[in-house]
This record gives structure tokens, sequence and C-alpha cells, in this order.
């Protein structure tokens, strides 16, 4: 079966589909779990990220990983373009010891990110990027988080291979899109990668310093798969 959408699918729909997710859906785990995305915390229990900074997570969600990062000492920039992932992490903050640390923000990360260059000293895309398809759009995403680093700064990225089981189940593919799928729970779009291709796409833009197959078994729609995460971390 592939998935009746276009390439070109318009992000207002995915914003919408988003809102829904968070506030009745919750397919994806994450939209409801409180501790840290399991790769970014493979990757600080390393010291890869330092002793903080100024952060942006991209992305935000529900706000665990930036409540997680500004626990570690970084002082966060925390932005979604879902109005209820930000009613819920804008709720998470204010319930975490860190209220002073993160700021979240209501914020579409389009073609030109309104930040100046070499603000952060780290940008995290958890599993923000792989939700989209446009090429051009890839490219000018990557392009910010380039710019918006500073100098020594570091930026982190993951996304989902095609060696996941749960997207190998359940994917819908997208006509003329490789490797993309529509997940039918909540009609969320999301791109797989292969580890070869990742590493030449962000090589564009970073030096990669360091990068991990990541695989453990999670819970979706009450059944047990095998994840399989692509994370990478990266300097200018």
């Amino acid at each position: 079966m592939i998935a009746e959408r276009s390439v070109c699918e318009p992000r207002q729909l995915a914003r919408d589909q988003w809102n829904r997710e968070y506030s009745t859906g919750k397919i994806i785990p994450s939209s409801s779990r409180s501790s840290p995305a399991k790769a970014l915390t493979l990757f600080e229990h390393t010291g890869a990220f330092g002793e903080g900074g100024n952060a942006l997570d991209a992305g935000c969600g529900n706000g665990r990983n930036a409540i997680y990062l500004a626990e570690l000492g970084w002082n966060l920039t925390a932005v979604d373009a879902s109005p209820a992932a930000v009613e819920i992490a804008t709720r998470s903050v204010r319930r975490s010891s860190v209220t002073s640390r993160v700021c979240v923000n209501e914020q579409v990360l389009g073609e030109v990110w309104p930040y100046a260059d070499e603000t952060f000293d780290l940008v995290l895309d958890s599993y923000v990027l792989c939700h989209y398809s446009d090429e051009e759009f890839i490219h000018s995403y990557l392009r910010q988080m380039r710019r918006t680093l500073s100098p020594d700064g570091i930026a982190y990225s993951a996304f989902f291979s095609t060696s996941d089981s749960y997207y190998r189940a359940v994917g819908l593919p997208v006509a003329d899109c490789s490797n993309t799928v529509v997940d039918p729970h909540n009609g969320l779009r999301k791109r797989l990668y292969e580890f070869d291709e990742l590493s030449s796409l962000l090589g564009e833009y970073f030096k990669i310093e360091a990068k991990v197959d990541f695989r453990f078994d999670d819970t979706c729609i009450g059944e047990r798969y095998e994840r399989s995460v692509l994370a990478f971390l990266m300097r200018r």
C-alpha cells in the first residue's frame, strides 16, 4: 500500500498532526516520555557536551531533552512549531528545578532561523529533520544549524534508520520519495536513512566527531519493536 501524500506536503498539515499527537494521540513514545532521548544520554555520558553554554533545542517536543540539558548546566532556547507541544513543555519546565535555564517558545524553523550567527554552543536536532523529505529544505536546515553554531560549538542530530523495525512494520511508503513513510496511526511522515547516506549529507556541513547506530527495544501501540537510531555528534 502506498500512502496518498504529495512529496511537497504542506507544513501546516504536519503542524496540525503534531498538535493532535501531543494533545490526544501520543502514538510516538517520546510524546509522553519524561526521560531524555537514549542516544543523547549515550553521548553525554562520554563527556561530549562539555560544561554547558547556550543551547538550542530545535523541535523540543514535550521539553524532556531541554530539561535534561539544563540540569547539566546548559541555558536552553527550546522551540517547537506545535502549540500543544509548547504548552506541555512549558508546564514541564515550570515543574522542574531548572525553570530559569529554559526558555520555551512557539517557533517555526523555516529556511532562515531567527537567530544571529554563532549564537549557540550546542544545537540539538533530535528526530526533527527526519520528518522532512524536501531536499532543498533539508540543506537549508543544515545550513542554519551551522550558521547559528559557535566556532567551537557542538551539533547533535538523530534519525531513525531503514532498519528500524517499527517503521518497517507499519510505515506506508510515500510515492516518489525515497525511504519516506507515513505512520498510519498518526499520519506523520518519517524519512529513514542509511548510515553512509547520513554521513555524506551531514559531512557537507560539519566535521563528524562521533556516530552510532544505537538499537534498543521499545513499545509502540502495545507491541515491542527493535528501534534503530543513527545519532551524530558534530562540530563546525
